[in-house]
C-alpha cells in the first residue's frame, strides 16, 4: 500500500513519455565529422555534458566547483587569445553573426533552438575558426615574467601579444631565440596522461593546451621536471635544446 500511495502521489512525474535528453543536433554535424585535436566552445546552446555525450572536447562543463585559475582565465582572457590557447575549432552560439573573434569564423551549420534571451532568433549557429590549426602543445622561445594575475591579463589583452610566441610565467626560466625547425609530436593523449616528443634548436618552454592543476606531474626524458603555470591557467615545462 505504501508503494501504491507513493506512486499515486508522484503520478505526474512517473507517468510521462520518455524524453531523449540528447537528440541528434544538426548544429553539431560539422563538429562530429571533424577529426584530430580541437575543442568546441558552446555559448549556452547545448544541454549540460554535451561534450561527454556527443564525444567532443569542450572548453566548459557542468560542475559544482571550478579550478580558480581556469575560471579566471575563462572570464578575463580576451576571447580570441583564449580560443587560440584552448585550441577552439568550433563555436556553437546564439549569435547570428559571430563578430567576437578575428579568427576568420565561417558559418558551417545552423539548427532551430528554443527562443530565449539572448537567443531571440531561435536559431543556433555553428562557426568554424579557420585562421590557425588547433595546437595540443607548442614551444615558446620568449618569456614574459609577471608578478600578479592582473599583470598576466593586462599582457594577454595587449593587441600585440602573440600567444604562440611568448609565454607568461611568474618566474624566469632559461630560453633562447628560436632558430626554426621546432617540432612537437603527440605520441599519446589519454585522460590524465599526455606524452609528447619535441625537437628544438634552442631552449624553450613547452606549453600544453591543458588546464593547470597541481595534481599534474611532469617528466622530461624520464626525469621529474618542474611544472609551470603558463598564461595564468595552462600547463608548461621548461626544456633544453635538442630532442
Amino acid at each position: 500500500a505504501a508503494v501504491l500511495d507513493l506512486f499515486a502521489a508522484n503520478r505526474p512525474m512517473n507517468v510521462i513519455p520518455p524524453v531523449e535528453a540528447y537528440p541528434p543536433n544538426a548544429a553539431l554535424a560539422p563538429v562530429l565529422a571533424e577529426s584530430g585535436f580541437f575543442r568546441v566552445q558552446d555559448d549556452f546552446q547545448l544541454p549540460g555534458h554535451a561534450g561527454c555525450v556527443y564525444g567532443y572536447r569542450a572548453v566548459e562543463g557542468v560542475t559544482p566547483y571550478r579550478v580558480a585559475s581556469y575560471a579566471q582565465f575563462f572570464e578575463r582572457a580576451p576571447e580570441a587569445v583564449r580560443q587560440q590557447l584552448h585550441a577552439v575549432r568550433f563555436v556553437v552560439t546564439w549569435q547570428q553573426e559571430y563578430l567576437n573573434s578575428p579568427l576568420a569564423p565561417e558559418e558551417v551549420a545552423s539548427a532551430p533552438s528554443a527562443p530565449g534571451a539572448p537567443n531571440a532568433d531561435g536559431i543556433t549557429k555553428t562557426f568554424e575558426l579557420t585562421a590557425s590549426e588547433p595546437r595540443r602543445a607548442f614551444l615558446a622561445h620568449t618569456v614574459a615574467v609577471t608578478p600578479t594575475d592582473d599583470a598576466v591579463y593586462a599582457r594577454l589583452s595587449d593587441q600585440a601579444f602573440d600567444p604562440f610566441a611568448t609565454v607568461i610565467l611568474s618566474q624566469a626560466v632559461n630560453v633562447s631565440p628560436g632558430a626554426g625547425g621546432d617540432a612537437v609530436t603527440v605520441e599519446s593523449d589519454t585522460p590524465g596522461r599526455i606524452r609528447l616528443r619535441t625537437v628544438s634548436g634552442s631552449a624553450a618552454v613547452l606549453v600544453f593546451s591543458e588546464a593547470y592543476y597541481p595534481g599534474w606531474r611532469a617528466a622530461v626524458d624520464g626525469q621529474p621536471a618542474k611544472l609551470l603555470r603558463a598564461d595564468g591557467a595552462l600547463l608548461a615545462v621548461s626544456l633544453p635544446a635538442g630532442s
